[in-house]
């Protein structure tokens, strides 16, 4: 009997890593077969050419489809859908699958939703019927109503997929990938991890990731300047400021060169390409994380590490008790971090708060769904769910 064939397609560094176990449980199931499709930022040599990292760790890559943006403009980002949409349809007609899996609201999934739903292969989407910010949702929801399978991680997102007309056999609440790793030896891993971007482990560490907002792209350079000058005044002489590059997302190269503008003062260190449990390691030992990424309001809460969430990238999604809404002005986000770095209650409260993501096995439930679902004209012929 022949494996089923699914192909995960992957953009970025952050989608791959956060989806690192669920595709280690379909590969190692016996009746899956597992490819993924590289492409976007993966094929960037500015941005790592992380492609190696999938290969290093033991997966095959079926097909690259080169597609990055470079931050520049909207337009741009537009444009460069368009060409991935044909070259996507050119890899999948060639690989074929039984089932593509997306994950998330990035334009890679997004084409590579488009083409599978036009030429008849099911399209599986993790993450769904979550709200952020910005085009982010549309990009999100189109993915799902264009998807045939779908695999929210919260509770709350599942009711949304219903909302969206979408039927309940669809819908497979699994929880969230990524956020099932073991907490002690992640942490046991911080020491190392302080190491390997050398700062000094004797200091308290702010962890900064912020990246583009796609509709305010004008204003990305500014944004980006503002978090930075409230995370140098505090934290100079007596703070580690550790800095991931942001995406390229339209604005991403302006936010880009204000970064490595500031990656000149002694006690800041600029990350560009950075594996996933040094990564959670990091942010396990930090203070404080500082910017407008999902892994501040996905993850931190595991850790109970304080987060200061900047602006709209974030406002909507689901949060535990940790995180500190701001706006993009320095003495905003300073004063928050007044509070998220030295609040005793506030930090207790941290401690202590329950992330509403976490989850276990998520990747064995995937694998298992994948297997089983029926591949028939039911599955492929999507129907409109009436509330009464």
């Amino acid at each position: 009997m022949s494996r089923r064939s699914i192909a995960y397609i992957s953009g970025t560094r952050a989608d791959y890593e956060l989806m690192r176990g669920v595709l280690d449980s379909i590969q190692k199931h016996p009746k899956l077969e597992l490819g993924v499709i590289a492409t976007g930022m993966h094929l960037s040599k500015r941005y790592g050419l992380t492609v190696r990292n999938i290969e290093a760790d033991g997966f095959s890559i079926v097909a690259r489809v080169g597609s990055v943006a470079m931050g520049r403009s909207r337009c741009e980002m537009a444009m460069i859908l368009g060409r991935t949409i044909v070259k996507m349809t050119n890899a999948l007609s060639k690989v074929w699958p039984d089932i593509i899996l997306v994950e998330g609201d990035r334009d890679e999934m997004l084409a590579g939703a488009i083409v599978g739903s036009h030429i008849g292969i099911p399209v599986a989407h993790v993450s769904g019927g979550d709200v952020s910010g910005s085009i982010d949702d549309s990009i999100r929801h189109a993915i799902t109503k264009l998807s045939h399978i779908h695999f929210p991680g919260t509770k709350l997102s599942a009711n949304r997929i219903r909302q969206m007309g979408e039927e309940d056999w669809r819908i497979h609440m699994v929880g969230t990938p990524g956020i099932d790793f073991r907490l002690r030896a992640i942490r046991n891993k911080s020491a190392e991890a302080m190491k390997g971007v050398r700062i000094d482990s004797k200091k308290r560490t702010i962890l900064v990731v912020q990246h583009p907002v796609v509709n305010e792209e004008a204003n990305a350079a500014d944004q980006m300047e503002e978090t930075m000058e409230a995370v140098v005044n505090e934290a100079e002489h007596h703070m580690n400021v550790v800095v991931f590059v942001p995406n390229s997302d339209a604005g991403g190269e302006a936010m880009r060169n204000v970064v490595f503008h500031y990656s000149k003062l002694p006690f800041v260190r600029v990350c560009d390409n950075i594996r996933r449990e040094q990564f959670l390691s990091l942010m396990s030992k930090c203070s404080a994380v500082v910017g407008n990424s999902s892994s501040g309001i996905i993850e931190a809460p595991s850790f109970g590490v304080p987060v200061i969430n900047i602006g709209s990238r974030q406002k909507n999604r689901e949060r535990a008790g940790n995180v500190i809404d701001v706006g993009y002005d320095r003495k905003e986000i300073s004063r928050a971090l007044s509070v998220a770095l030295y609040d005793r209650e506030f930090i207790t409260r941290c401690g202590g708060c329950k992330n509403p993501y976490r989850s276990r096995g998520v990747g064995r439930r995937i694998a298992e769904i994948l297997a089983r679902t029926r591949i028939d004209p039911r599955l492929m012929q999507k129907e409109f769910r009436r509330f009464e």
